[in-house]
Order: structure tokens, then sequence, then C-alpha cells
């Protein structure tokens, strides 16, 4: 009888061992999944804000074209043309 009960004492050893490796396959792939998780929500925020600067700064230019377009102001200032005198003699 007493093999009988130290096999049974191996097998509860080898029972034991196999569910605890799969308890720890298991709490390592949550904590992948979650890293992922965290990198793909901190990537989706930086596109956001990328997004939204980009459109506010084609707001921005808008707005400058149509104030410009309104005050019909030139973009550059007006230049009169440079006459330059020749000497006498030449």
């Amino acid at each position: 009888m007493r093999r009988q009960s130290d096999r049974q004492r191996g097998a509860v050893l080898v029972i034991s061992l196999v569910i605890l490796l799969i308890l720890t396959i298991i709490g390592v792939s949550a904590v992948r999944t979650s890293a992922l998780d965290a990198r793909i929500v901190a990537n989706l925020a930086e596109d956001r804000t990328a997004y939204q600067v980009a459109e506010t700064g084609i707001e921005l230019q808008i707005q400058k074209v149509s104030v410009s377009e309104i005050s019909r102001a030139p973009m550059w200032p007006q230049t009169r043309p440079i006459r330059r005198r020749l000497p006498r003699g030449i």
C-alpha cells in the first residue's frame, strides 16, 4: 500500500506543476496583450494630435487667405521701377 500512496503523491505533484505552467502561460500572455494595447492607444493618441495640428494649420491658412482677399491688400509691397540716369558722354 505504501507504493500506491507514493505514486499518488508523485501524480499530484506532476498535475500541480502542469496547472502552474498553464496559469503562468496565461499570465504572461495577458501581460503581453495589455502592453500591446497600451502601445496601440498611445499611437492613436499621437495620430489624433497630429491630425488636429494639421487641421488647425489648414484653417489658419484659409483665414489668412480670406482676410487678404477681403481687404484686397497686396501680399507684397508695391515697388516702382528704378530709373537710372546714365552719365553724359557714354
